[in-house]
């Protein structure tokens, strides 16, 4: 009996101690509970994009409303920036996988299609999952576009058009007629009074200037019809954003732009620019979302996605600010990829927005051609206008001044052997895959056309 109790006693004595140690412990852990119980329940998402600080701004509020009230959880989204927009930010994803299986990176999130298409075929994108209701609502195709890939790799969310923005205002002193379509823009009168973009740093202005080589019908008159639009250009910027506010600021008469810029900025200064999309010579592109290879956190990636494609992330783009399912600060003003934004929302969307699945008036653009050429196309602009602006703006002087003759019109807009044809284009467009070969190829663009513009000079 004596064992018994003498058992009993020692145990008592060692659950004392035990209990008298988790006492001491428990304010501690009781307070790191309370400290990380927020960081508990929440979720995290890393994205990269070229948007601007006020459309992360909405999607970040409205996505982690969203993502609370469906998920009962918490969002925080890191804003990954690398300084610039697409056209860096696919070199630096590129870099990064170079050297790594992850970029530690969840979503990329706008920049155009271009981007996406060289992720996809690099494999470097996780798939996604569309659901019936998503692909019920997006068509396969737009003015002849793909809207999202046939893999799944990547899917719009809005599609845009391109045109340019003017300001009234010089026009009318200039005594200049109202630009309504591309060529209007290379007219001798409007020589050297634009503001461009450079396509090898803006994505959008890249799209924009295939959609004019595209609208003359075939290959060389594209280019001429584009090149007599770049020579008429006083100063080429690194963001199409900064080129689009040149007429609103009276800087230049006119700039080319994708839709949504012209429209924020004539609804900003009504009585001082107006935006024009070229009846027949546009097409629409998607904007597209996807997601990385190997993202941190692919569930709430996915989710990201999922609200992109939703009605309710739809009406951001679209409502004005104030509206009960709009942004919070202003307009974004950008047209939704779904059909059925469109007749949900018809009496809510501003008066100039339309259906872009119901226009039929666009430009068929050739999605193939474009996908191929897409790169190749800024470079050849950069060789052309950028490396050899100040001989070549002498040189459209020189073709204005003697009322273009034909022997030096021919050889201003004469394109290097490589190039000259569509066949040419594309079989250096697959060689300039290779980049070492392709630095080689546009140094010899940028002689080839530094040459010929001397020659006009002289000639």
């Amino acid at each position: 009996m004596k064992s018994k109790h003498l058992v009993l006693f020692v145990l008592s004595i060692v659950f004392c101690l035990f209990a008298l140690g988790c006492s001491k412990e428990q304010p501690e852990s009781a307070g790191k509970g309370e400290e990380n119980a927020s960081t508990q329940n929440t979720d995290r998402l890393v994205v990269i994009s070229p948007h601007s600080n006020s459309i992360k701004r909405e999607f970040e509020h409205h996505f982690a409303e969203y993502y609370l009230e469906k998920y009962g959880r918490n969002v925080e989204i890191e804003w990954r920036d690398v300084g610039g927009g697409s056209s860096l930010i696919l070199r630096y994803l590129q870099n990064i996988y170079s050297r790594s299986d992850t970029a530690e990176i969840d979503v990329l999130f706008g920049g155009g299609e271009y981007p996406v298409q060289v992720l996809a075929k690099e494999g470097l994108l996780e798939k996604l999952y569309l659901s019936d209701d998503v692909l019920e609502q997006i068509p396969a195709k737009l003015s002849g576009m793909p809207l999202y890939d046939s893999d799944h790799y990547w899917c719009g969310y809005v599609v845009s058009g391109f045109g340019f923005i003017y300001n009234v205002q010089i026009l009318e002193r200039l005594k200049l007629h109202h630009p309504l379509r591309w060529e209007d823009l290379g007219g001798s009168e409007f020589y050297p009074q634009l503001i461009l973009a450079d396509p090898t740093q803006s994505g959008s202005v890249a799209a924009a200037y295939e959609m004019i080589v595209q609208s003359a019908g075939d290959w060389q008159k594209g280019w001429e019809r584009l090149h007599a639009i770049i020579s008429n250009c006083k100063m080429f910027k690194n963001s199409a954003g900064s080129a689009a506010d040149s007429p609103m600021l009276g800087e230049s008469v006119a700039a080319i732009c994708i839709d949504f810029y012209g429209f924020l900025r004539v609804v900003s200064a009504p009585d001082i620019v107006n935006y024009i999309s070229p009846e027949g010579q546009t097409g629409f592109t998607p904007d597209p979302v996807a997601i990385l290879k190997n993202p941190a956190h692919p569930e709430t990636a996915a989710r990201f996605v999922d609200f992109l494609l939703s009605l309710k992330g739809q009406a951001l783009w679209a409502l004005p600010a104030g509206h009960k399912e709009g942004p919070v600060d202003k307009a974004m003003n950008r047209q939704p990829i779904r059909k059925d934004f469109y007749e949900v929302y018809r009496d809510d969307m501003p008066n100039w927005m339309q259906n872009p699945h119901t226009l039929g008036a666009e430009l068929e653009v050739d999605g193939e051609l474009r996908a191929k050429r897409y790169g190749t196309l800024a470079r050849i602009v950069n060789a052309a206008a950028i490396e050899n602006h100040a001989l070549m703006l002498k040189a459209k002087k020189k073709l204005i001044d003697n009322n273009y003759p034909s022997a030096l019109t021919e050889i201003f807009n004469r394109l290097p052997e490589n190039i000259r044809t569509s066949e040419n284009l594309l079989e250096t467009c697959t060689k300039m895959e290779d980049t070492a070969a392709a630095a080689i190829i546009v140094d010899g663009w940028i002689e080839f056309f530094r040459k010929n513009y001397q020659k006009v000079i002289e000639g």
